[in-house]
């Protein structure tokens, strides 16, 4: 599992990994990757599914890396597109 974390409004943000116990049946930590992420989440805080602006993507590539996808926001936007790939 991979969750992306807010540390303050308008900063960096992390991403946490965790892996499943086989043994115990429980998420465990595995990694911390901090202030990699920029994000522009324009409204993610709103009620609703439909809140943010823009649609995240995580993809689990064959050679067991994750690849991470920030598509910049629709209008008004300074910011490009962005992919972390993580190994």
């Amino acid at each position: 599992m991979a969750m992306i974390v807010e540390t303050e409004p308008s900063d960096p943000m992390d991403m946490y990994f965790f892996l499943r116990d086989k043994e115990h049946n429980f998420l465990k930590p595995a990694g911390i990757v901090r202030g990699q992420i920029y994000g522009e989440w324009n409204g993610y805080d709103r009620p609703g599914y439909e809140a943010s602006d823009t649609e995240t993507e995580l993809t689990a590539l064959p050679n067991g890396s994750i690849r991470f996808y920030l598509p910049a926001m629709p209008t008004g936007s300074e910011r490009t597109n962005e992919t972390l790939t993580i190994a």
